[in-house]
């Protein structure tokens, strides 16, 4: 991803509210790495904090650099803060665990912890809440746009921020859902057909590697080249270990299978599941580089 641009810091600092710390859900070590990160503006530069030694790698990492303190998931600039400016980043990764993270971050300042990070239909956006007597609760008093994350002034939180009405998000989910609703019926439709691309060859961008699916302008559109590659992507991305006998009949020496479409629209459950995770990734990704341009890595020391 495109690391966002740090500012440079004046010493001012933000205090840690001890009260929202209960109110962070998620562990322990998430906790600290959220609470470093709104301290390490007094940290010299080089400052880490690291928690979650996984073996994909460094989970969460607080660096603090020479202008700015950077929170890092999973290697992606989440968010950043400098001079009483904090800027937040889905990524295009627009999970559980981002605005897990995204909102303990918010919790943890007392001047924003009335802001959280919601969804709806898929539709991510920002909501500052209230305290109603009348409700004896929290309740929503303003919704702003997400356009793949926020710019928030410490001093004015509101400078930055586009408010929306849920009419807009509700309509914005709906087009969203309609889209992958189409490309799913799309996609069985060339199952029931059989026209199927079986050999990869439904998108050549894809197939030689000069592209990925959210960097197509035909994603989830009615000329998405989706064919077999695409199921084989998507049954391994949700994590079945042999996708292969979701589309393959075995062959007669028992060793390799023959793509089937009988046997897809057999397990079309499960490919239509798969397919309806991939494609709304790669449409929240899509998203993040028409907003950010072209997405980078952020390499991370460990």
């Amino acid at each position: 991803m495109t690391a966002l641009p740090l500012r440079i810091l004046n010493g001012a600092t933000t205090r840690l509210s001890t009260a929202s710390k209960g109110m962070i859900s998620m562990g322990t070590n998430a906790s600290k790495v959220i609470e470093a990160f709104w301290k390490a503006m007094d940290k010299p530069a080089g400052y880490t904090k690291k928690s979650g030694w996984l073996k994909a790698g460094i989970r969460d990492t607080v660096v603090k650099g020479e202008t700015g303190v950077c929170y890092l998931l999973w290697g992606h600039n989440i968010a950043e803060l400098s001079k009483d400016v904090l800027i937040l980043c889905d990524c295009g990764w627009q999970t559980n665990t981002t605005k897990d993270r995204l909102n303990g971050i918010l919790r943890a300042n007392d001047k924003l912890s009335n802001f959280s990070v919601g969804q709806d239909r898929k539709v991510w956006y920002l909501n500052y809440r209230v305290w109603s007597e009348k409700k004896q609760g929290f309740s929503v008093d303003k919704t702003f746009k997400w356009h793949s994350g926020a710019k928030i002034d410490l001093k004015d939180p509101f400078k930055h921020l586009v408010e929306i009405k849920h009419e807009a998000i509700a309509k914005k989910g709906n087009d969203r859902s309609k889209r992958v609703k189409n490309f799913l019926t799309m996609m069985k439709a060339r199952i029931e057909d059989k026209t199927l691309a079986m050999d990869g060859g439904e998108c050549w961008g894809i197939v030689m590697g000069m592209q990925e699916c959210h960097e197509c302008e035909f994603l989830a559109h009615g000329n998405c080249g989706g064919g077999l590659r695409l199921i084989n992507k998507a049954l391994t991305e949700k994590g079945y270990r042999q996708p292969a006998m979701f589309f393959c009949k075995p062959s007669e020496d028992g060793k390799t299978g023959i793509p089937d479409c009988e046997v897809m629209l057999k397990n079309w459950w499960h490919i239509e599941g798969a397919l309806r995770t991939f494609i709304n990734k790669r449409l929240a990704k899509q998203e993040y580089t028409l907003n950010h341009g072209r997405s980078e890595e952020v390499a991370v020391q460990g």
